[in-house]
């Protein structure tokens, strides 16, 4: 669960991000995108009609090569923030729209008085440096595999032709 709640955050850090009014704003903070990423997923948790349904929701957010850069918007009410995020997914012709609804009450909690705001922060920055770490090993891995298995292609077409 850890390794897709800190890819949804880096997709939350790295989105566009716009207020009510659709005006470009200020992307979140690093606390505010882990609040955002845990909402949205206790959201589809309670909104889905099954184990299978909720799983499925869960890849579409992940959503890996398939998926557009995600647009967030942000409605501050007080301490009270709603956020929609909004994405495609697209498989060759075939496109679908996305839309999830979270809203994140932003008063101080426990544990970040506890910590202290600067350790709080942090502690997010540490673990989104490890993540896009992770991410780029994965990518090394999944890259190598794409060029063996376009390497077996390859040789298996000559053996083929002759």
């Amino acid at each position: 669960m850890d390794a897709l709640e800190s890819h949804f955050i880096c997709e939350i850090l790295s989105a566009e991000w716009y207020d009510g009014a659709g005006k470009g704003i200020d992307r979140c903070s690093i606390d505010e995108a882990d609040k955002i990423c845990k909402q949205v997923i206790k959201n589809l948790q309670a909104e889905s009609s099954s184990t299978e349904a909720f799983l499925i929701n869960l890849s579409a957010l992940a959503g890996g090569p398939l998926m557009s850069r995600l647009r967030m918007t942000r409605r501050d009410q007080g301490t009270v923030s709603q956020y929609e995020c909004q994405w495609k997914m697209r498989f060759g012709s075939i496109e679908g729209d996305f839309t999830i609804r979270a809203t994140v009450d932003h008063s101080v909690d426990s544990a970040s008085l506890e910590r202290g705001p600067e350790d709080a922060e942090e502690s997010w920055k540490k673990r989104y440096l490890d993540l896009r770490q992770q991410i780029k090993e994965r990518d090394s891995v999944v890259g190598s595999l794409k060029r063996g298995i376009m390497d077996a292609l390859v040789v298996s077409n000559q053996f083929t032709s002759m």
